[in-house]
């Protein structure tokens, strides 16, 4: 049943549904649960093309087969009986439940797994949500181990990417080292490039490249690998001419060799 034209969801980053959407939600089957906004909300493309990015870094570093989940603008609930309750995380990772589609995350249904880490990105609209009632409910409610904010344009937070830590149930700020935030939840180190999240593995002492740059690896490679070819092929040329050249001139010494007295 689709929801009526009055019911108006709130925006996901306010992790709360309205009293009149609770009482709409109460005529339906016990266990309907939106999976969306209505209406939907707009983005910035600064916002957009960062979560984008990290997502698919992210896949990259849990490849299929995963039992990995990674989510981007996805409907968490973490109790059966308050369907009000309702979080829209920009993006999270839960391990160990499994790489499949889900049109929501409902934590009861997950062996009681919630998120292993968060990432909210900042935007005029939210970034005040994001450090103070999200935080807070990723700390209390949910105690989500690691919480990282991240500002696109550099416009709203203290520091461009923040991360905490859950210790003793209190988040903790993660101190940078080397210009990185580390997360012991993916084993990766976080930094900013731009616009961009980036993630470093620490593990092969580089980037978790791009699609581009893996794209441009790839045409590197190929050009390489072609250049290679190519001047192997001239260097056998060159070998097989001048060996021709060899036999002609032992041919004529030879000739010249039985005209002799």
């Amino acid at each position: 049943m689709a929801a009526p034209a009055t019911v108006q969801t709130r925006r996901m980053s306010t992790g709360v549904f309205t009293d009149a959407e609770l009482d709409y939600f109460d005529s339906l089957d016990a266990d309907y649960f939106p999976s969306e906004e209505t209406p939907k909300v707009g983005e910035t493309t600064w916002h957009y093309l960062s979560i984008k990015l990290a997502f698919n870094l992210l896949e990259r570093v849990f490849p299929e087969p995963s039992d990995v989940f990674i989510a981007a603008n996805h409907f968490l609930y973490w109790n059966p009986r308050q369907r009000g309750q309702v979080i829209g995380a920009d993006l999270y990772v839960v391990k160990g439940v499994g790489r499949k589609n889900r049109s929501s995350y409902k934590v009861w249904e997950e062996g009681g797994r919630v998120p292993d880490v968060v990432f909210e990105f900042a935007s005029e609209e939210t970034w005040r949500k994001d450090r103070a009632d999200k935080k807070r409910l990723y700390e209390q409610d949910l105690r989500i181990p690691e919480y990282f904010l991240f500002d696109p344009i550099g416009r709203f937070l203290p520091h461009q990417l923040e991360g905490f830590r859950l210790e003793a149930g209190v988040y903790q700020p993660i101190e940078p080292a080397n210009g990185r935030l580390h997360s012991e939840q993916l084993g990766l180190e976080l930094l900013a490039e731009g616009m961009y999240l980036r993630f470093f593995d620490p593990t092969t002492g580089a980037l978790v490249p791009t699609p581009e740059e893996v794209e441009m690896a790839r045409r590197e490679a190929e050009a390489k690998a072609e250049a290679e070819k190519n001047a192997r092929l001239e260097a056998e040329a060159k070998a097989t001419k001048a060996e021709a050249e060899n036999v002609r001139l032992r041919a004529e010494m030879e000739a010249l060799r039985r005209r002799l007295p």
